[in-house]
C-alpha cells in the first residue's frame, strides 16, 4: 500500500484503514497501472462536439416533441371514430423525456393503452394549480350542500398544506445556497429534515462532496471519521460499485484525482456547483418544467383562492361530462338514455350478443338445459333427452366428457360457483351429483316419484334444492346426502326452484301458475305470488336479490320487485304455450334472455317490453322431425345461460345442439 502523505499519522489510523481493505485493494503497482489507464483514456477520449451540434440536438428534440403531441391528438380522433376511446393515454411526458435522451430512437407506443391517472397526457396532475382547483371545486360543492363546517376544515387543512409546501420550497432553496457556500454546519442541520431524509441518494452525494473537501484540505482524520459515520451507512446508494472503494483509497492517496472515480475532479467550488446542477430538479422544483405549463408560477400564485372564479356546480358538471363521455363511447349504445347509479366504477353498457360463435354437437336428442360451470365459465354443462350429461370446453368447443348414469331424460343441470360439482335432475326420479375433475358420479339423491324438473345449488354450495312432479320441494344436505326439509304446498308439479343470494329464501314456480317463497330455516311459505295465467316454467333471482324473473306458458315473462312484490315489466314476443319448458334468465342486470318455440333466442332490456334483439341459428342443421319455416327448421329453444367473465351466451334446443353466442362489431361480423 502507498505510504500516507503525512508521516505523522498514527499507526492506529493505519490499522483501521486496513480494516477497510476490501474496498481499496490497491498497491503501488495497481496504482501506477491505473495512472496508465487514465492517460490512455485521456488519449482515446473523443474530441468535444462543436457548439452547433448541441443546438441541433435541441432543435431535433423540440421537433420530436411536437410530432408526438400531434400524433397523440390524431390518435384520439382515430380511436373515437372506431368508438374504442380510453380516457387516459400513456405517459407522453415520459416518452418526451426518452426522446430528449435518445433522439434517434422511436418512442411511440400504443396510444390506446389505459394507464394510471398520473400518466395522463391531457392534464399535469402533479401541478400545484390543478390540486388547488380540485380543492376549490370540492369546497364549492360542500358549500352548496350545506357542509359548512367540513368546508372550513378542508380550507384550513389545504392552506396548512400549501404553507408546508411553500416552507419546504424555501428550505430547498436555502440548502442550495448552503451547498454553494460550503456551509456544512447548516447542511448538517438540514440533513435531518423529512424532505431530505427520504432522498438517500442526494444525502450520499452531499456527504461525498464533504468527504472530498476533507481530502482536498488534507484533513485525513476528519475524513476517516466522516467516512465511517456518514458514508458507510449509505454505501448502497453509490452510483457505481467501485466508488466507495475509491473513497476509501483516497485516505491514503496523494490527491483526489488519484482515484479512478474522481479523475475529473476540478476542485472544491466546481464540485459544489456540479452537485447543485446534478440535483437542480430537487433543489429548485418547478424551474425546469415551468416552460411546459401554460401559466407561469407567478401567474398561478397571482390567482388567489378567494378571487378565482368557479362556475356554478362545477363538480357536478364535471362528473356529468365524465359519465356522458363513458356512455357515448360504450361498446353498446342503449336506445334510451341510461341512468348511472354509481360513480365508483366506469360505466359499461351491457353487450348484446349478435353472432353464433360455435355450435356444440354430440347429443343425439333434444337438449333441455345448459349451464356454465363455475364463475369463470371455461366449461359448459348440458343435459339432454338422450339421458346423458355432457361437459364442453367453451374455448375449443370440444366435448370433455359424457356423464352417463341416468335412466331417463335430463330436465335440468346446475354447477357450483367454484366449478367443482355438477348436479343433474332427471325423469328417473333422481338427482345426481358429479365431480367435474374426475368426471364420475359422487352422489345420487332419490326424489320421491315421477320426473324431477329442477335442481339448484345453494350459495354456500352445501345444500341443494329440487322440485318435481310429486309437488314437493326438497332441501338436501350434500355432506350427508339426506333431506333436511320438505316444503309442501304447491297443487301441481314444481317446475323451477332457486335460492336467494343470501341463501335464506327459496323461490319456486309450479304448474299451478303460482310462485311461492319459502323460509329455509322454518320451512314456512312466507308469500304466494299470483299473476301468471299459465304454468310457471322458470324462476330466477338477480344477483343482488332485488328482482325476480318468472316465465310462464301464458306467453310472457314477468319482472318483479322483490321488496314490494309488485310487477315491474312484462316481456312478450316469444312463444311459450305448449308442453315445452321454455326458461328465461338474467344475462345482465338490465338484460333478459329467453328461449322460444319459434327457434329464436329473445333478448329484452328492462326498460321496454319490446324485444331488443333475436338470435337466429338453431334449426339451420338437418332435423327430420321439424317443420321448415323460411328455409330454417322449426325447432324449440328451451333455455339460455350467460357468463359475464367469458362474455358468452349459451343456448340449447331440440335440434340437439348447444350454441355459443358472442358480440362482434357489425363491420367485423361474418
Amino acid at each position: 500500500m502507498a505510504e500516507p502523505p503525512e508521516a505523522s499519522r498514527e499507526d492506529s489510523i493505519l490499522s483501521e484503514i486496513h480494516s477497510l481493505a476490501p474496498y481499496f485493494p490497491y498497491d503501488a503497482q495497481t496504482k501506477s497501472g491505473r495512472t496508465d489507464i487514465k492517460s490512455q483514456d485521456a488519449e482515446q477520449a473523443p474530441h468535444p462536439q462543436p457548439h452547433h451540434g448541441l443546438q441541433e440536438s435541441i432543435m431535433q428534440w423540440e421537433q420530436r416533441r411536437k410530432e408526438i403531441l400531434s400524433e397523440a391528438d390524431d390518435q384520439i380522433v382515430v380511436n373515437r371514430q372506431h368508438r374504442r376511446v380510453t380516457p387516459h393515454l400513456m405517459d407522453t411526458n415520459a416518452r418526451l423525456t426518452s426522446s430528449m435522451t435518445n433522439i434517434g430512437s422511436s418512442v411511440l407506443a400504443d396510444m390506446t393503452t389505459s394507464e394510471n391517472l398520473n400518466n395522463a397526457v391531457i392534464m399535469p396532475w402533479a401541478s400545484a394549480s390543478i390540486k388547488e382547483d380540485i380543492v376549490r371545486i370540492i369546497t364549492q360543492w360542500l358549500a352548496d350542500e350545506g357542509f359548512g363546517a367540513t368546508r372550513q376544515a378542508l380550507l384550513e387543512e389545504a392552506n396548512l398544506k400549501v404553507r408546508e409546501h411553500d416552507d419546504e420550497i424555501d428550505e430547498r432553496h436555502k440548502l442550495r445556497m448552503f451547498l454553494l457556500e460550503g456551509n456544512w454546519a447548516e447542511v448538517e442541520k438540514m440533513s435531518t429534515k423529512p424532505f431530505l431524509q427520504s432522498h438517500k441518494a442526494f444525502l450520499y452525494a452531499i456527504f461525498r462532496q464533504q468527504f472530498l473537501e476533507f481530502i482536498e484540505n488534507r484533513e485525513f482524520q476528519k475524513a476517516f471519521t466522516f467516512l465511517i459515520k456518514r458514508l458507510k451507512p449509505l454505501e448502497h446508494y453509490q452510483p457505481h460499485a467501485a466508488e466507495f472503494g475509491d473513497l476509501c483509497y483516497l485516505l491514503s492517496a496523494k490527491s483526489v484525482t488519484d482515484a479512478p472515480s474522481f479523475r475529473m475532479w476540478e476542485g472544491i467550488q466546481p464540485g459544489r456547483e456540479a452537485l447543485v446542477a446534478e440535483f437542480a430538479s430537487f433543489l429548485e422544483p418547478g424551474r425546469l418544467d415551468r416552460e411546459e405549463l401554460l401559466l407561469s408560477e407567478k401567474e398561478e400564485k397571482a390567482a388567489t383562492r378567494d378571487t378565482a372564479y368557479i362556475p356554478p356546480h362545477r363538480l357536478l358538471t364535471l362528473l356529468h361530462q365524465a359519465m356522458a363521455y363513458q356512455v357515448e363511447f360504450a361498446r353498446y349504445q342503449k336506445r334510451t338514455v341510461p341512468v348511472v347509479s354509481t360513480l365508483l366504477h366506469d360505466y359499461a353498457g351491457f353487450v348484446v350478443p349478435n353472432r353464433c360463435r360455435m355450435s356444440l354437437r354430440g347429443h343425439t336428442q333434444n337438449v333441455k338445459c345448459v349451464r356454465f360451470v363455475g364463475d369463470d365459465g371455461r366449461k359448459l354443462v348440458s343435459g339432454s333427452s338422450d339421458c346423458t350429461v355432457r361437459l364442453w370446453d367453451t374455448n375449443t368447443g370440444a366435448c370433455d366428457a359424457v356423464l352417463e348414469g341416468h335412466g331417463s331424460r335430463i330436465w335440468d343441470v346446475d354447477a357450483s360457483h367454484t366449478g367443482a360439482w355438477i348436479a343433474s335432475a332427471s325423469s328417473d326420479s333422481t338427482v345426481r351429483l358429479w365431480n367435474v375433475e374426475s368426471k364420475l358420479p359422487h352422489l345420487t339423491l332419490r326424489c320421491g316419484f315421477g320426473d324431477v324438473y329442477c335442481c339448484r345449488f345453494s350459495p354456500d354450495q352445501g345444500q341443494l334444492v329440487t322440485g318435481g312432479y310429486d309437488k314437493l320441494v326438497r332441501l338436501y344436505d350434500l355432506a350427508s346426502g339426506t333431506v333436511t326439509r320438505m316444503f309442501p304446498g304447491h297443487q301441481l308439479g314444481v317446475s323451477s326452484a332457486v335460492f336467494s343470494p343470501q341463501g335464506s329464501l327459496i323461490a319456486t314456480g309450479a304448474k299451478d301458475t303460482s310462485v311461492r317463497f319459502w323460509d329455509t330455516l322454518s320451512g314456512v311459505c312466507v308469500r304466494t305470488l299470483p299473476g301468471h295465467l299459465g304454468e310457471v316454467t322458470s324462476v330466477e333471482m338477480s344477483d343482488d336479490g332485488r328482482q325476480l324473473l318468472t316465465s310462464s306458458k301464458d306467453n310472457s315473462h314477468r319482472l318483479w320487485d322483490m321488496r314490494m312484490l309488485r310487477p315491474l315489466q312484462r316481456f312478450k314476443g316469444h312463444q311459450n304455450t305448449s308442453k315445452n319448458f321454455i326458461r328465461c334468465t338474467f344475462a345482465h342486470p338490465s338484460l333478459i334472455v329467453s328461449g322460444s318455440e319459434d327457434g329464436l333466442v329473445y333478448m329484452w332490456g328492462q326498460e321496454s317490453s319490446l324485444a331488443l334483439q333475436t338470435l337466429k341459428g338453431h334449426g339451420t342443421d338437418s332435423h327430420p322431425a321439424a317443420a321448415t319455416v323460411g328455409g330454417r327448421k322449426q325447432v324449440v329453444v328451451y333455455s339460455a345461460a350467460w357468463n359475464k367473465v367469458q362474455g358468452l351466451l349459451a343456448s340449447c334446443a331440440d335440434d340437439g345442439t348447444v350454441r355459443l353466442w358472442d358480440w362482434t362489431p357489425p363491420h367485423d361480423a361474418p
